[in-house]
């Protein structure tokens, strides 16, 4: 089906001032040129997006990745165009009316000691990561949902970063007793099991385009400029975290030592949070500053018994100190 749609609205073999409209005509800019009228019947920006992966056959490439310096255009100018923002945030809205953005759940079904975390933050930096689509006008686009198109961080990233950033800030091995209990064991055998901690993903409504240009050591020039399709500084997401001591179900246990536990776990989720969302980075290429959040935030923590506002990640770990289980 994918390469039918290729097929059906290609434009490689017309002239070459012809693929340049083409190009240009996806982008939203010009007009549909002459023998390729059926280029409009793709009305959809995201599909637009996917059929500019022809240019790559081209000598118009680079055009359709980044424009020109006289003229704009490219990629960066239609991420930027109120076509494509209205188009993202449309999409948005329909995966929340089905109910498809994470929420927290009702804790009141969950086990004693069970927490769960929500809240907004707000990027400084902006967000990159790798999406395994066939072809694509970059090298490097960002990863998406497969159905609606929007930016994401996945689900399994969150955890991977998270115990990262955990184990930095404790100086903690990989077999720590708290990692393997808040992030479980690989299942390779039977002593594998699954951790207290359930990630969701997150959705971004933003892209915009990164270029690298490595530099001749000789000649201090660029060589050759590598495009990095991203999600940009001052871009929004939700995280959402949810916290079930599973395995206690059904136990003799001590509900005050549950929830001393849970309270402690807590504090150590909140203390990785802080160093994840402020000085490590959740992007590829974090160490070169990419991936971090602002300071403020909004949202929740819930217990069973209570409920508080999340404002800020350099307190978080103070403002989840106090939470109730009782």
């Amino acid at each position: 089906m994918q390469r039918e749609f290729f097929a059906h609205f290609t434009f490689l073999h017309a002239r070459s001032d012809i693929q340049r409209a083409a190009i240009d005509f996806l982008l939203g800019k010009g007009k549909v040129p002459d023998g390729l009228r059926h280029l409009a019947e793709v009305v959809d920006p995201l599909a637009r997006i996917d059929l500019l992966a022809q240019a790559l056959l081209t000598s118009y490439k680079d055009h359709a990745r980044a424009g020109s310096r006289r003229e704009g255009g490219g990629l960066p100018e239609f991420y930027r165009s109120r076509t494509f923002q209205d188009t993202m945030d449309a999409r948005y809205k329909q995966m929340n009316a089905l109910g498809l953005l994470p929420a927290l759940p009702d804790l009141d079904a969950l086990p004693v000691g069970s927490f769960a975390l929500r809240f907004t933050f707000t990027l400084r930096t902006p967000y990159i990561s790798h999406d395994d689509v066939s072809l694509h006008i970059l090298d490097n686009p960002v990863r998406k949902d497969c159905i609606f198109g929007l930016p994401m961080v996945a689900s399994t990233t969150w955890k991977g970063v998270l115990r990262a950033a955990i184990r930095e800030v404790k100086n903690w091995n990989d077999d720590h007793e708290d990692l393997l209990r808040l992030f479980g064991m690989a299942r390779a055998n039977e002593t594998g099991h699954a951790g207290y901690l359930n990630f969701y993903p997150t959705f971004f409504t933003r892209l915009s385009l990164e270029v690298i240009n490595p530099h001749d050591r000789q000649s201090n020039a660029g060589k050759q400029p590598i495009y990095f399709e991203c999600v940009p500084a001052g871009a929004e997401g939700t995280f959402c975290l949810l916290y079930v001591p599973f395995d206690l179900i059904g136990e003799d246990e001590d509900e005050k030592e549950i929830r001393q536990q849970a309270l402690a776990d807590l504090q150590l989720v909140a203390e990785g949070l802080q160093a994840l969302f402020l000085t490590c980075g959740f992007s590829a290429k974090r160490t070169s500053g990419f991936g971090v959040a602002e300071d403020g935030i909004q949202g929740k923590v819930k217990t069973r018994a209570s409920e508080k506002p999340l404002m800020s990640l350099s307190r978080l770990a103070q403002e989840v100190k106090n939470v109730s289980f009782d």
